[in-house]
């Protein structure tokens, strides 16, 4: 048995003018709860960039542990539950998908999504990011505002995305040069 190669993490934050290629090649329509699979896969996708939470979380979202501001996560990668906040444009994106089910919240597999956004994301004429690649998006985008006042703490803005150790903060959130030199 072989030891695993160390492997350089992806750094890929997918930009708003790629999020828009994507909903578009979804049929994403803002307001309408989705008809196809394809749209729920827009769905899907939005709630991870919004979020942070990965592909199987959301699959994997059931209507009893959904709450009025967060969700409750009870099977994660690293087997702990988690609780995860989320911002009123949320709220309405998964109140659009609550008469669609009893049970589930998105009414996809993984499998069916992970074809379906490598299928929109070729027909986009879009390459070089995958779908997990929405965390790294969502916790670039949501760590710009920690510390700031009324905004998240850095173990709070941790927690949101179950990071034990809190090096993985500097594995997903990925400012380029250009923001970071703004700052200075």
């Amino acid at each position: 048995m072989r030891t695993p190669e160390n492997y350089k993490p992806r750094e890929r934050v997918i930009t708003w003018q790629e999020t828009r290629a994507m909903l578009r090649a979804l049929h994403y329509r803002p307001g309408h709860a989705p008809q196809s699979t394809r749209e729920m896969v827009a769905y899907v996708f939005l709630l991870a960039l919004r979020t942070g939470m990965r592909q199987s979380e959301i699959t994997g979202l059931r209507w009893q542990n959904v709450h009025a501001n967060w969700v409750t996560l009870t099977e994660t990668k690293n087997g702990d539950a988690r609780d995860v906040p989320f911002p009123r444009k949320t709220q309405r994106l998964l109140e659009a998908l609550r008469p669609l089910d009893r049970e589930r919240v998105v009414k996809v597999n993984s499998a069916s999504v992970d074809a379906l956004f490598r299928r929109a994301r070729q027909q986009a004429g879009l390459d070089g990011f995958r779908f997990h690649d929405s965390r790294h998006t969502a916790a670039t985008r949501i760590g710009r505002t920690v510390g700031q006042p009324g905004k998240l703490s850095f173990p709070e803005f941790c927690k949101v995305f179950g990071w034990r150790d809190p090096k993985h903060a500097l594995i997903y959130v990925n400012p380029t040069a250009a923001e970071l030199a703004q700052k200075l």
